[in-house]
């Protein structure tokens, strides 16, 4: 699974308080389509900045950025000789809505999300199996050829954070489904090859300004 951390500095406005922090940590990740025949579950690396918005006392809307290592190792698909290992690397730019329930006098405060987020290709590595090091580029004759230049994923999952006075730690748990697919030479041939991700982000709000909501 995926741990993050997110550290957030809130700023209190008209209409609600603001936070942005950063994210960091493991990001697990799958391939599956028409075009791949095998594909391991794989961490990769999760890194970027958030923004989180409470507009009421019951809804939040929350953006941001990150650089995400994505995609999966000892991939094989038809017509490829062997198999490789793969990395992709994508720059996400995340958003979601996120409802607020608080409970047990306000301490701790449960909040499902859905959200969407867009993936801009940074890079696709490959190496043989048992290869050192990842330091060839994704081609069709080698691997699965390059990665898509954009990958549009949808998101949904909770946030469950205990509240201290003006500041909070908690968990978040997300699953993100990929809606392109991440190899030009599947998309060329009619075939799928679709990403998933499962993350668990740690969450730490400092305090913010202004009265708590609860």
């Amino acid at each position: 699974m995926l741990a993050a951390v997110a550290l957030g500095a809130p700023i209190a406005g008209a209409h609600g308080q603001f936070a942005v922090g950063l994210n960091v940590g493991p990001s697990l990740t799958n391939l599956s389509g028409s075009y791949i025949d095998d594909s391991e579950l794989t961490a990769g690396i999760y890194l970027g900045a958030i923004g989180d918005w409470q507009i009421s006392r019951s809804w939040a809307v929350e953006f941001g950025f990150s650089s995400v290592q994505k995609g999966a190792f000892s991939v094989q698909a038809p017509g490829v000789d062997g198999a490789w290992d793969v990395k992709t690397n994508y720059l996400q730019i995340p958003l979601r809505v996120r409802y607020l329930i608080p409970f047990a006098d306000g301490t701790w405060v449960f909040g499902p999300f859905a959200g969407v987020s867009y993936s801009f290709a940074g890079g696709c590595k490959i190496r043989a199996p048992g290869a050192p090091v990842f330091d060839d580029e994704c081609t069709e004759e080698r691997a699965l050829g390059p990665s898509s230049g954009t990958d549009f994923m949808y998101s949904f999952g909770i946030v469950l954070d205990r509240i201290f006075g003006t500041s909070a730690f908690g968990v978040d748990i997300r699953y993100a489904r990929g809606t392109t697919d991440l190899f030009t030479a599947a998309a060329d041939e009619g075939l799928t090859s679709k990403t998933t991700a499962i993350d668990i982000k740690f969450r730490i709000i400092f305090p913010h300004f202004g009265e708590s909501r609860w």
